[in-house]
């Protein structure tokens, strides 16, 4: 997925479901999101049973990552 920064900026929430694995992708996604969506309010992380541990860790560290939105708030589902 290709996104201007203009409209990067105006993103408000961020809904991803990982049913086998965590991979870089989605990693930089999040990163790049938090980075530069100074409208971001919510991410929204759901996962499979089966990688509760590493999505639940993913989550973990995103919150250490700088973000253009000081107040994202990370919501966990398995």
């Amino acid at each position: 997925m290709t996104m201007t920064h203009s409209a990067m900026k105006r993103l408000k929430s961020v809904d991803m479901t990982l049913l086998y694995w965590v991979n870089k992708t989605e990693t930089e996604f999040l990163k790049h999101a938090m980075a530069y969506a100074t409208a971001l309010e919510k991410i929204y992380i759901a996962t499979s049973a089966d990688i509760r541990h590493r999505g639940m860790k993913m989550m973990e560290e995103m919150k250490q990552f700088p973000r253009a939105s000081p107040n994202v708030e990370f919501i966990y589902h398995s």
